[in-house]
């Protein structure tokens, strides 16, 4: 059996499809300070916490999204 560790951060994709919402609009509730800010990975790449998108309400896991681009 192959036991991958625990997912301790999403993309800014996969933040935004288990919120249920576009990318820009995760964008505009990390400003105005409904989100904590995304962990800086690497200077192009960021990650936001499980713990803190579950904590909002939403499932560590995305659902899976229909249709069009988040």
């Amino acid at each position: 059996m192959n036991h991958s560790p625990p997912r301790t951060l999403l993309t800014a994709r996969d933040a935004a499809r288990a919120l249920s919402v576009s990318r820009s609009t995760l964008e505009r509730m990390v400003a105005a300070g409904k989100l904590p800010p995304p962990v800086r990975i690497s200077d192009r790449r960021i990650g936001f916490r499980v713990a803190d998108i579950e904590a909002f309400g939403a499932p560590a896991t995305p659902r899976s999204h229909r249709g069009g681009r988040v």
